[in-house]
């Protein structure tokens, strides 16, 4: 019965080609080595930020936890959020997270437009400290 793998070369040229292209192969990672440690991955400016965000997702954090995060700027994320594995619990954490965020996030705004209202003039006289004093712990936490 035929061998079906055999080789129509020989054992010693198959082994000689082996040997060859491994050469090769070492030749050109010698050679192209130290330019690809020379040219980094390219990172536009506009995407550092997104990159970062992303950089602690993947060490930061585990994959019982995610982050509750602004959808626009990923810089700021408000909470580290444990998660149960229960998908449906875990919905209900994440949908209860995000509407405290954005129950604060609307207050902050409201008092920004109240402030607005009473006057520039009045809020320029006062110093960031003393609108900082009016906000609650978990505001001046998300500000």
């Amino acid at each position: 019965m035929k061998n079906c793998y055999a080789s129509p070369m020989g054992k010693s040229s198959f082994l000689r080609s082996i040997q060859f292209g491994s050469a090769i192969l070492c030749l050109n990672l010698f050679l192209c080595g130290p330019t690809l440690a020379a040219e980094p991955f390219p990172l536009p400016a506009e995407l550092e930020r997104d990159v970062a965000f992303w950089l602690r997702v993947y060490t930061e954090v585990d994959t019982s936890s995610g982050y509750i995060h602004d959808a626009n700027n990923l810089a700021v994320a408000y909470e580290t959020l444990s998660l149960s594995g229960q998908r449906r619990a875990d919905e209900t954490s994440i949908k209860n997270a995000k509407k405290r965020y954005a129950g604060i996030l609307e207050s902050l705004a409201e008092s920004l437009a109240e402030s607005l209202r009473q006057g520039l003039a009045e809020s320029l006289r006062q110093s960031p400290a003393d609108h900082r004093s009016a906000l609650d712990s978990e505001q001046k936490r998300v500000l």
